[in-house]
């Protein structure tokens, strides 16, 4: 799983065939049928199991703080696990996989999702996030976080260089409330 998680991320879904992902985990492509259906397969269960990932530490968050502080434990525990494993961070919110699949992939991304509207939706309640639609905040933070994860999984920025808690603090600024 690992080397199809590289390897779709790096020379993509279509040129990562089954005998170039065996012969990078070092087994014969018939170990790959023997677990995985198909190739689709596989990425789709690599992909569910990457977005649980991020699921993990959203909902590890501690719950008893301000949305604020609990986004950025968030950012930073996705951040620590972009340095770790960049594969995951491209497969997840770089690579162009969407397309691909399935409905119980497309239902690990919305719990996700659902998870994180929830955190803001508290902050909302409480008078820390500004006025307007959950979806939207969640949208944009999650797009700040995953340029951030981009750069960091690619070793543009190491995870300690202030980029990465800038473009935290960025993500914050444009949803909390006046005041």
């Amino acid at each position: 799983m690992r080397a199809a998680v590289e390897l779709f991320t790096t020379q993509g879904y279509h040129a990562s065939t089954t005998p170039v992902i065996a012969a990078k985990a070092g087994i014969a492509e018939g170990t790959i049928y023997r677990h995985f259906p198909s190739k689709q397969q596989l990425l789709n269960d690599v992909y569910r199991s990457s977005v649980g990932l991020f699921t993990r530490l959203l909902r590890e968050a501690p719950r008893d703080v301000p949305c604020r502080t609990r986004l950025e434990t968030v950012a930073a525990a996705w951040r620590d696990l972009a340095a770790r494993e960049p594969a995951i961070v491209r497969l997840v919110f770089v690579a162009r996989v969407r397309n691909l699949l399935d409905q119980k992939s497309r239902d690990a991304w919305s719990e996700l999702r659902s998870e994180l509207e929830t955190v803001i939706a508290t902050g909302k309640a409480a008078g820390h996030v500004r006025p307007g639609p959950v979806d939207l905040w969640a949208d944009i933070w999650l797009q700040l976080v995953a340029l951030m994860l981009e750069r960091v999984a690619n070793k543009d920025w190491a995870p300690e260089n202030s980029a990465p808690a800038q473009v935290v603090e960025s993500a914050w600024v444009v949803m909390k409330a006046d005041g």
